[in-house]
């Protein structure tokens, strides 16, 4: 009897059945790729050090949009902007875009998105804001139909060819009409500034993601005296022009 108990705890060690000893088995097995692998990166969530598996997107070169992998212990939300850094030292931040459900192979799957650039504004409440986004303009193309795919705002994402974009975390503060100016960075280390107002988002298709459509305008001026700088807004009310005076 006591060999048969011996027995049992021995087959038991991964799961009381079939399907709970698998599990436990792909997860510990992906734990052991995670001390071997060359895509190893480390990044710290709710004040805690983490490693994960930063694997490339098997249709993108570019690595702007790539996937995490984590073991099934430590879970990520999606929105969260994450600061990672591979063996090399090498950072980059990546926002966690959307989960797949990989349950059955021992880890979590996340695609994220690679951050361009972070935006700037004044909200309505004289308060200076920021958030970390992925933009991509006009003449980008650059996973445009992958972006679209996870949203469901067919108004958002029309065939516009005037609209820019970008994907950030969910942020309430990012109203319509508000401008924003970003600096952009060439190969050269050039820095130029460019201005937009946001003409909608989509808040609902993918929780803890925001998807916001922008317009190029002229940049704004304090010289300028709150005049309309694009005609083809002259005739709206907007609150970054005439500094919330109606």
């Amino acid at each position: 009897m006591e060999y048969f108990d011996i027995y049992k705890k021995r087959l038991n060690r991964y799961g009381e059945d079939y399907q709970t000893r698998i599990q436990t088995e792909r997860e510990r097995l992906f734990g052991l790729y995670l001390k071997k692998t060359t895509y190893l990166v480390k990044f710290t969530y709710n004040g805690e050090l983490r490693y994960g598996s930063l694997e490339p997107y098997s249709q993108n070169d570019t690595k702007t949009l790539q996937y995490l992998l984590t073991p099934m212990s430590e879970e990520v939300d999606v929105g969260t902007v994450l600061l990672l850094t591979n063996k090399k030292g090498q950072q980059w931040r990546y926002l966690v875009y959307f989960k797949d459900d990989h349950a059955a192979n021992g880890y979590n799957k996340y695609a994220v998105l690679k951050i361009t650039n972070l935006i700037t504004w004044i909200s309505r409440d004289k308060e200076r804001c920021e958030v970390w986004a992925y933009f991509y303009g006009q003449e980008d193309n650059m996973l445009k139909d992958e972006l679209k795919s996870r949203s469901r705002s067919q108004i958002l994402y029309n065939e516009n060819l005037k609209l820019s974009f970008f994907v950030c975390p969910l942020d309430n503060r990012i109203k319509k009409e508000d401008y924003f100016e970003i600096q952009i960075t060439d190969s050269n280390n050039v820095t130029t500034t460019e201005a937009y107002v946001v003409t909608g988002f989509d808040k609902i298709s993918t929780p803890g993601v925001e998807y916001v459509s922008v317009d190029p305008v002229y940049i704004y001026s304090d010289d300028d005296d709150k005049k309309v700088i694009d005609e083809e807004y002259s005739g709206e009310d907007y609150y970054w022009i005439t500094g919330g005076d109606n």
